[in-house]
């Protein structure tokens, strides 16, 4: 009797939500989070074959590759960690609970890498924008390898390893031989997370700072440069400078800069040529606006995806520092606000297949072909299967039925030659053709 008190006491029950809190998660995890990840999943699959086309991935768009392969990632590691801890929560499952019991630290360790590593390949493409957008605007020609990107991205994973290296570390298994169910193993913190320096430190300001914080920045001055930089090169040149780029007249020979004088000192012969000079100068001030529109919504796409995705984070986790008890006195709202940053998470990174769609023109044509692909696929196959019901149904028809029964006269009373499209059945000795 006592043994067996002794071994009740080791045992602690698992802390399950309160039903309304269960209810809310329920819908806002197991539906709606499930249902954008897989979403979400389709549409990252769907961009990654799109831009592993040659032409693509040889270009900055090289980045986007990765990133893909770092959102399916993200929303992978979402389903396994928060969908089926809803998931045995709910349904009190305890299969579910001992596999997630069992893969979540090293799944908590590789969820923090992909969401370090994909904050920073956007910044690695967005600063890419801008050396091509700098140098284009001097005159520059950019040439980045393929190779080179490759380096890029790795550097940018063993980055992510090594800050994000001690989450592995966080998590540890509390095994309880003596008690069973849910009560027989627990997911607990490891001792290192109880450390004040560690947990305020690194924990909170580090990750927020170095996650969050200077993405965030970095990203709003490289845009604002870029869209600087173009606004600059949408400047209209002045007659001197169109006339030097055309090469109508020499740079060492203009000797004043009056667009009047220029205009005048011009021969007859050359008017033509300026004609059509301003004409190419309409077209490059068109292709450039169009550069800048481009740029502009790519801006705003990146920026307030990031922005939507971390702020409300930022603020959650920088009450939580002023505020340590807050999680406790403000349970219900607590949980559900980490619920929705989760949210916000997989969400941006379903939302790639539309920005790209909207702001990247080769993306958008590569996908308009894509999917013009599908839809003969879609329209040969339902032909293919009407041909095959119509040849199916004809062939079940008596030959002495079918009203396609014509007579033909033959040239020779011994055989008949009969030239058609369509299977025929020939009877030679009624000179009878009938379609099947």
């Amino acid at each position: 009797m006592n043994e067996t008190e002794e071994n009740s006491s080791l045992c602690m029950p698992y802390q399950f939500n309160e039903p309304d809190v269960m209810r809310t998660k329920f819908w806002l995890i197991y539906v709606v989070g499930s249902l954008v990840c897989f979403c979400g999943i389709l549409a990252s699959v769907f961009l990654l074959s799109v831009l592993l086309q040659r032409q693509l991935r040889r270009s900055y768009l090289f980045y986007l590759v990765a990133l893909a392969i770092l959102d399916i990632g993200i929303l992978g590691t979402y389903i396994l960690t928060f969908v089926v801890q809803v998931h045995f929560e709910y349904f009190t499952s305890f299969a579910a609970y001992s596999a997630w019991v069992h893969y979540m630290p090293i799944l908590y360790f590789v969820q923090k890498v992909t969401l370090c590593a994909q904050t920073y390949l956007i910044v690695a493409v967005t600063f890419e924008r801008y050396l091509e957008v700098r140098n284009t605007q001097q005159g520059k020609q950019t040439q980045i390898s393929e190779a080179r990107r490759w380096h890029v991205v790795i550097a940018v994973l063993v980055w992510a390893v090594i800050f994000r290296f001690s989450t592995i570390l966080e998590l540890e298994v509390l095994y309880i031989p003596e008690c069973e169910g849910f009560e027989s193993m627990h997911l607990t913190q490891a001792l290192i997370v109880s450390q004040k320096w560690y947990r305020q430190y690194y924990m909170i300001l580090a990750d927020q700072i170095v996650r969050v914080f200077l993405p965030f920045v970095a990203l709003m001055l490289l845009n604002l440069l870029i869209v600087c930089k173009i606004k600059q090169a949408l400047r209209p040149p002045s007659t001197t400078e169109m006339l030097v780029k055309y090469s109508l007249m020499p740079a060492d020979h203009i000797l004043f800069s009056s667009d009047a004088f220029l205009l005048y000192d011009i021969p007859r012969r050359r008017q033509s040529i300026i004609g059509s000079t301003q004409q190419d100068l309409a077209r490059d001030l068109e292709v450039r606006r169009r550069g800048l529109k481009a740029a502009t919504n790519m801006m705003i796409a990146i920026v307030t995806s990031y922005l939507i995705c971390n702020v409300f984070n930022m603020v959650i986790t920088i009450w939580e520092f002023i505020d340590p008890d807050m999680p406790l006195e403000y349970h219900h709202f607590y949980t559900v606000a980490a619920d929705m940053v989760s949210l916000l998470v997989i969400v941006n990174s379903s939302m790639r297949l539309p920005i790209y769609y909207a702001c990247n023109p080769k993306v958008r044509q590569e996908i308009r072909g894509r999917l013009s692909g599908v839809k003969r696929l879609r329209r040969w196959f339902s032909s293919a299967i009407d041909r095959r019901k119509f040849s199916f149904f004809h062939r079940r028809r008596s030959p002495l039925t079918s009203f396609h029964d014509i007579n033909v006269k033959s040239p020779d009373s011994d055989t008949a030659l009969i030239k058609v499209n369509r299977r025929a059945l020939i009877h030679e000795d009624t000179q009878t053709v009938q379609f099947v």
